[in-house]
């Protein structure tokens, strides 16, 4: 984000700007107490600032729907504190340099939604900045989704969801320019929803997506579905996880799938009941690295406890190519693996898959912690299994051969190491 296309609005009582719209004028009164607000960093290079609840007294509407897409580019859309009717759907295509800012401003639909895809806010264009709202969707049958579909930067900020979603997926990011970059920041949805996921990232995204310090819990559909970039004919975009929590969602917590993508410094629970699939699948796995390649999970922590049930608490899947898990503790006291490799026909280039510095811990029972299956060369160092459940195995190598394990510690109830189908292994190290 370069300075010239940044604009510090100071809030501590001086006037960052005076604005017209729809003729209306004399917007903004410094004096206020409501104008009042933390300072801001907008994405937008914005020219002019709107009161949205002074355009709103003057108009004598409770809606925001109208002042909202009479906005021009360019333009700061201030909220004061307050609730703000949302009638219908606010979408806007080919806007530029649009900020909606929010001081302790709630966002309320007037109506349940009528279709699964139903929007409350869609923004589509450049420069676009969304931050400081609360979206109250309590209710049956309320929900909305946010989406932002980005040609250049765009920043959404500091949003917190109240209520079960009804709609078909909560929020959306899509970064089209594979020079952009967008911020998803603190973004907050803890009610979850039986019928959506919490975040996806649209199959076009082919720039850059930081997702920082989020929390999605509950989700029927993955908390962060960030894989679909990677499917044929999507835009391959790089999806970095940075910190926060995804707890108790369905399909997976953390899903990526994007050359370079990675999760760091993120919690991960499964520890409660998860919303099933419309089939009444239950697969609550933790981190699931499905399709790219020279992905990463690192100084994560992640638990499976029961009711947990899936596939495991890290799940790298056969359309995957290469990936390292590092630095990242990982307890499961469900009867699941804590790690889970695999390889299909048709993967392209390096596949090799690395663990490296890692604790694996808990109570499960049965099984294995780690299993790799038809995936040759993987390499594990630095890593210690603790898995005191009764008949639990430690390794489990199956079709896959020239694997090297190095400096381990694997204290089981079972074997430690088991070699399946011609496999091998390679300095079993400080477990021999």
């Amino acid at each position: 984000m370069t300075n010239a296309s940044r604009r510090r609005l100071l809030r501590a009582g001086g006037v960052a700007a005076v604005s017209t719209l729809a003729g209306c004028s004399g917007l903004f009164d410094s004096t206020r107490e409501r104008d009042r607000i933390r300072d801001v960093d907008v994405t937008a290079n914005v020219s002019q600032r709107v009161d949205v609840e002074a355009v709103r007294e003057e108009r004598d509407v409770t809606a925001i729907d109208g002042i909202v897409r009479d906005a021009e580019d360019g333009t700061l859309l201030y909220f004061p504190p307050g609730e703000y009717v949302v009638e219908g759907s606010i979408l806007l295509e080919d806007v530029s340099d649009l900020a909606l800012v929010g001081n302790d401003a709630t966002l309320i639909p007037a109506d349940p939604v009528e279709e699964d895809e139903e929007y409350l806010l869609s923004l589509i264009g450049s420069q676009l900045h969304v931050e400081g709202f609360t979206v109250d969707i309590r209710g049956d049958g309320y929900g909305g989704r946010v989406q932002i579909l980005g040609d250049d930067e765009f920043v959404c900020r500091d949003v917190e969801v109240v209520g079960v979603n009804a709609a078909t997926g909560l929020f959306v990011f899509e970064m089209r320019n594979p020079e952009g970059s967008g911020v998803v920041e603190r973004l907050t949805a803890r009610d979850g929803s039986p019928e959506s996921g919490g975040m996806l990232v649209a199959k076009r995204h082919a720039g850059e997506l930081i997702v920082r310090d989020c929390r999605f819990e509950g989700f029927k559909g993955n908390g962060l579905y960030g894989s679909p970039p990677s499917v044929p004919g999507g835009g391959d975009g790089v999806v970095k996880v940075e910190g926060g929590e995804f707890r108790n969602n369905n399909i997976a917590n953390v899903r990526l799938g994007s050359t370079g993508s990675y999760v760091r410094n993120a919690t991960v629970v499964v520890d409660d009941d998860i919303p099933p699939t419309s089939d009444g699948v239950v697969n609550s796995r933790g981190v699931w690295l499905h399709g790219g390649g020279d992905m990463l999970v690192e100084d994560c922590t992640i638990l499976l406890a029961p009711p947990a049930n899936g596939d495991g608490a890290i799940v790298l899947g056969g359309h995957t190519g290469a990936a390292t898990v590092r630095g990242t503790d990982v307890r499961v006291d469900a009867d699941l693996r804590a790690i889970d490799v695999s390889l299909s026909d048709g993967v392209d280039g390096d596949a090799t898959f690395r663990c490296e510095e890692c604790v694996v811990a808990g109570d499960a029972s049965g099984d294995v912690a780690i299993s790799v299956t038809d995936r040759d060369g993987s390499r594990f160092s630095g890593v210690t299994v603790t898995q005191r459940g009764e008949d639990r195995d430690g390794f489990l190598f199956r079709r896959s051969r020239d694997n090297a394990v190095r400096d381990v510690d694997v204290d089981v109830t079972g074997q430690r190491f088991v070699l399946e189908e011609d496999s091998t292994v390679r300095g079993v190290g400080s477990s021999e």
